[in-house]
């Protein structure tokens, strides 16, 4: 059978195969978080069952599934190389930019959003590298670990960068958990405000007793007002603890210039 969870790698599956195919497979019974050691020869693409061998894989228990030590075996002895890897089904789907598998996999009610491979590399790294915000914001929706670390010390933000991903490692490296929109405001931090509006950060919420706005028109922070100001849905007239709003606060401080941005 095509779908043989038995032969097949589910998590080789999530990379190349729709998802009919990879939720064939666990109405079998293979795990979403399974993590399977894939072999496969230099050169020979993950695309086909063809090329892949269907069953040349080892989970990480250490079993290798029928045929696969054998066919290793054939490999080294014409000298090829083989190329191990490391994956589940969620880094499969992340790693080929699989976004339809991805998202079903995501719904999964079982699936573990920071199950990693061998290396400690997380599906948020995969994406990362990739940087595809289509994978990178469901799971940082979903709490995936962003400070996670893998084996060489690099997390998610630094396989971004490594890649030349600069607007996926803005968006990784602003937790709205530490870095809020009032602090991005206040300090005139533009890349902050998008990263955080990005991760669905409400551009009114009023955190440490202020508002962006107010923060960024007391800061005198032009940079930050001009980019709240694009938001759709921003209240300039919102209050901080104290009843003030922008123009209150920017008249008080004297501050003509932020005034007249306002007006």
């Amino acid at each position: 059978m095509m779908n043989d969870p038995r032969r097949v790698s589910i998590a080789v599956s999530a990379g190349v195969a729709e998802w009919e195919d990879v939720f064939s497979m666990v109405r079998q019974g293979a795990s979403v978080n399974s993590r399977h050691v894939v072999l496969r020869t230099v050169g020979a693409p993950l695309s086909t069952s063809a090329n892949f061998r269907s069953s040349t894989y080892i989970d990480y228990e250490g079993q290798w599934v029928p045929n696969a030590q054998n066919y290793a075996s054939q490999i080294q002895a014409h000298n090829q190389k083989i190329v191990h890897e490391l994956f589940t089904p969620l880094i499969a789907a992340c790693s080929h930019n699989r976004v339809p598998t991805f998202k079903n996999l995501l719904a999964s009610p079982d699936i573990d959003v920071d199950l990693a491979n061998m290396h400690n590399q997380t599906p948020l790294m995969y994406a990362a590298a990739c940087g595809n915000l289509d994978l990178i914001l469901p799971l940082l929706r979903r709490n995936a670990d962003r400070k996670a670390i893998d084996d060489k010390g690099r997390g998610a933000c630094d396989w971004a960068l490594l890649k030349g991903m600069s607007a996926a490692a803005k968006v990784i490296r602003y937790d709205p958990s530490v870095f809020t929109m009032v602090d991005a405001a206040g300090m005139d931090d533009v890349d902050g405000i998008s990263a955080l509006l990005m991760q669905g950060v409400d551009v009114n919420l009023l955190v440490k007793g202020s508002t962006a706005i107010v923060a960024a028109s007391k800061a005198g922070a032009f940079k930050a007002i001009d980019a709240l100001g694009t938001v759709p849905g921003l209240n300039w007239d919102s209050e901080d603890t104290n009843g003030e709003t922008a123009l209150m606060a920017s008249c008080r401080l004297g501050n003509i210039s932020v005034v007249c941005t306002l007006l």
